[in-house]
């Protein structure tokens, strides 16, 4: 069969639907300049579709409005459902001028092409690629790696994936993503909360894990440009994301589970893929269960800021290196050929000459620092 996975794509998006009124704003071909019409005609070629005209197939297209249409032409009466209406139809068609049922073709699968559709439905999740696996990928996956499966091949695919780079880097921000995306797959689509809740907890366990370990640098987006430790940007990092609030909030209010006991599930969950710093880690799930329920998270965030400023955090010496490195060798140098030359003036003086002012806030500091372009200095 000499069909591509852009070809398959276009199955999906154009079956069931009348000739004329292809799907052509799909994103994934439109950003790739398939050529849905000629895909069709391949996929008729292939014998995967038929252009259907058949008054049992084209009617079911019509909405109520038009079968009442033909109905009346028949002298027929138009009460009850669409399928009464249609039944009526096919019953009388001797009673029903031609023209009145010239319909429009229907793109309609064969038996192969109903076979093709079924095992090929993994092609719709993975045409958007947001989850580090692109719609080819997949493709090549499901045909040459996973093979011929009763299985779940949108959970197969992942699987794949996540094995493939678990086996070379186990640590590795691309696998926070695959497991999000298989964890969200199961919560949206299978309705299998326990599957959703491991794949979850593998990537927010990865989220932190991956946060702690960059902390080894002094180049760690934990410091500040001041070699300080930035207890605000951690706390980032151990807020839930998007939906999968959801998944806990499963465990919390409906299920209603204890702290340890959704600790407990967590620990299991991770330590089948990974050594658990179990105390900080009790802390971390204290605190998100805190956040959640929306009660006062501090005790449970200053027991995790007191346990990475005791065991994470580098040596001091380490970071004010770093200061250093940046405070006098970078900005020294960069400014060594300025005298520094000022002038006093005063807001009101500023509101009255209508200078333009910039200002930029440390969000972490609350800092503010003005700045006033040349131009707009030439007005004081």
């Amino acid at each position: 069969m000499n069909l591509n996975v852009q070809d398959l794509l276009v199955l999906h998006e154009n079956v069931n639907r009348n000739v004329g009124d292809e799907r052509l704003n799909n994103f994934y071909l439109s950003k790739n300049n398939v050529d849905i019409l000629s895909s069709l005609s391949k996929l008729i070629e292939e014998q995967i579709l038929i252009k259907d005209n058949s008054l049992e197939v084209t009617l079911n297209k019509l909405i109520i409005k038009d079968l009442k249409t033909i109905l009346k032409n028949g002298e027929l009466t138009v009460g009850g459902t669409k399928k009464d209406l249609i039944e009526r139809i096919l019953n009388n068609i001797e009673r029903i001028d031609d023209e009145y049922l010239e319909l429009t073709p229907v793109y309609t699968p064969t038996a192969m092409g109903e076979k093709l559709l079924e095992e090929t439905k993994y092609v719709v999740h993975f045409e958007w690629g947001y989850n580090n696996i692109s719609l080819p990928q997949a493709h090549e996956i499901a045909t040459n790696q996973i093979g011929d499966t009763h299985l779940d091949k949108v959970v197969e695919i992942y699987k794949f994936e996540i094995n493939r780079i678990y086996k070379s880097t186990p640590i590795d921000n691309k696998l926070i993503t695959l497991y999000r995306g298989l964890s969200e797959y199961f919560k949206r689509y299978k309705n299998d909360n326990d599957s959703a809740r491991m794949y979850y907890n593998l990537a927010y366990y990865l989220q932190i894990k991956i946060t702690l370990e960059n902390m080894e640098s002094p180049m760690s987006s934990a410091y500040d440009v001041y070699g300080k430790f930035s207890e605000e940007r951690f706390k980032s990092n151990l807020e839930p994301i998007h939906f999968r609030e959801a998944i806990y909030e499963q465990l919390i209010f409906i299920e209603g589970l204890s702290n340890e006991h959704i600790y407990d599930l967590f620990t299991q969950d991770v330590s089948h893929y990974y050594d658990l710093d179990k105390k900080i880690f009790k802390y971390v799930i204290d605190y998100l269960i805190a956040y959640l329920k929306k009660e006062d998270d501090k005790e449970a965030f200053s027991k995790i800021i007191d346990l990475i400023k005791s065991e994470y955090l580098i040596p001091k010496k380490e970071r004010d290196a770093f200061k250093y490195y940046l405070d006098e060798d970078y900005y020294r140098e960069e400014n060594a050929h300025r005298n520094r030359q000022t002038i006093k003036t005063n807001i009101n003086k500023l509101i009255k000459e209508d200078v333009n002012i910039e200002v930029e806030i440390d969000i972490d500091t609350g800092e503010i620092v003005w700045y006033i372009e040349e131009d707009e200095l030439k007005k004081l």
